[in-house]
């Protein structure tokens, strides 16, 4: 093998002796999962906001549908008493 295998060193561990994980890699977990809920907390929020916003434009589609229909209707009665 090359010198470059020679070179390579074990990764070095947080662990102590006891088998318990190091704080600071503790530390490190805790703060990538708050991170991770975070950004997880956000990512719903938008989705709700999105599907208020959503709802919001189907009900004035729908309020518009209704009026053009009952203009529609109202016309369509009219041109038959004519």
């Amino acid at each position: 093998m090359g010198q470059e295998d020679d070179n390579k060193s074990e990764p070095i561990t947080t662990s102590t002796f006891s088998g318990n994980p190091d704080p600071i890699k503790l530390s490190f977990s805790r703060r990538l999962l708050h991170k991770t809920l975070q950004h997880a907390h956000d990512a719903v929020g938008f989705a709700s906001d999105t599907t208020r916003n959503l709802a919001e434009v189907a009900d004035a589609a729908l309020d518009a549908l209704d009026h053009v229909t009952t203009h529609t209707k109202r016309g369509v009665v009219g041109m038959t008493n004519l």
